[in-house]
């Protein structure tokens, strides 16, 4: 990354690279060319288990494992096994249908709980498996009382313990749940999940 940053680059090729790359100044050509989590510069060196081999734009990226990943599994053996994967955009409002029909080998993104109902009817002929993602929120929807309101009685009246209790109390979980969960959600207050070893179940009944 240095030759693309003002202490370490001649003031002339960085104009140049800040040019060719169609960018403002210097910084956001370093910026674009040291994004880790988008993977859009294939020269960049990486620590992620497959590396992006194809510059965008583009609708089909070809991932290849990556040869310098530094985890092993519990025989030794290095990671990832899964030697390349290929990723196709599409439509957001297509992927619902594209996984339905089968065209695709793994599908988290873009696919919402009201999709379920769908995909789960098409499981069989599509020969393909529907899971539920557990995501590491305590809750999908969370209310946060604003405990320095500016008007000195909505403050007060949000600061008072019992106000807060009362509203949770009145938030009708199950009804939220069949109604707009399918009856899939756990009925509980906003604390870390289940499986999480600090979890108790007085905080999620509280």
């Amino acid at each position: 990354m240095k030759q693309f940053h003002a202490d370490y680059q001649t003031p002339e090729k960085l104009t140049q690279l800040t040019e060719e790359a169609h960018k403002r100044n210097w910084r956001g050509l370093f910026v674009s060319k040291g994004r880790q989590y988008k993977l859009t510069n294939p020269d960049l060196p990486s620590l992620q288990p497959w590396v992006n081999t194809t510059r965008p734009p583009a609708e089909r990226f070809i991932f290849k494992r990556n040869p310098y990943f530094h985890r092993v599994d519990p025989n030794g053996q290095q990671l990832p096994y899964i030697d390349e994967v290929e990723i196709n955009l599409a439509s957001a409002g297509l992927i619902p249908a594209k996984a339905g029909s089968g065209e695709v080998d793994l599908q988290a993104r873009y696919l919402r709980l009201d999709n379920y109902t769908f995909l789960k009817e098409g499981e069989e002929n599509g020969n393909y498996q529907v899971n539920l993602w557990e995501t590491g929120r305590g809750a999908q929807i969370a209310l946060y009382p604003n405990m320095n309101a500016k008007d000195p009685e909505w403050r007060k009246l949000m600061q008072d313990v019992r106000f807060r209790r009362a509203l949770s109390m009145a938030v009708n979980r199950n009804e939220i749940n069949q109604v707009v969960y399918f009856g899939l959600a756990k009925d509980m207050a906003n604390t870390v999940l289940p499986s999480c070893p600090l979890f108790k179940t007085e905080y999620a009944t509280a």
